[in-house]
């Protein structure tokens, strides 16, 4: 079974869940994953069975998931906040925050947040943000939060950062 995360752009990406409520919704998911429509007409289904799950971070998370893909983000918003310690939904929400509701200071609210609690994703997204408004200053310190967290991406940004200026 797998667990969805959102990642740059569209996509979506999968990771392993040994939940079996979680791998049903899930199997539901990957079948119709291309068909957005689909997705729409059997999201209930897909919720019913991530709602039986036990796993109450893992149920909320993709639940609000479910909700971003087909665009209720009002339900959304609910379920990512049921967990507000997720990081990857913490991370999900200052992501919808900057491309759908293009408000940048919830998104780099919510990113922050996300790279405290360690999700590296985050830490990305405001590396990012602070690199795109040429803020060298925060992007520097958050390319050394992520090496001290040990996102090796991070080092590799930061070394690249220094040859290009020299």
């Amino acid at each position: 079974g797998y667990k969805i995360q959102l990642c740059e752009g569209t996509n979506i990406k999968i990771l392993k869940s040994l939940d079996i409520n979680i791998t049903l919704g899930n199997l539901i998911l990957l079948e119709n994953i291309n068909n957005l429509d689909n997705i729409k007409l059997l999201h209930n289904m897909i919720i019913k069975y991530y709602k039986k799950s036990q796993n109450a971070n893992k149920k909320n998370y993709n639940i609000g998931t479910i909700y971003y893909i087909i665009g209720e983000y009002d339900k959304m918003k609910k379920y990512y906040l049921k967990k507000p310690n997720q990081s990857l939904a913490i991370n999900n929400l200052g992501y919808y925050y900057e491309t759908i509701e293009k408000n940048e200071k919830l998104a780099i609210q919510y990113f922050k947040h996300g790279s405290i609690l360690g999700n590296s994703v985050a830490n990305r997204n405001l590396m990012r943000y602070y690199k795109a408004n040429s803020n060298d200053k925060l992007y520097i310190k958050y390319l050394g939060e992520g090496i001290w967290l040990r996102y090796k991406y991070s080092a590799h940004s930061l070394g690249q950062y220094y040859y290009e200026i020299k």
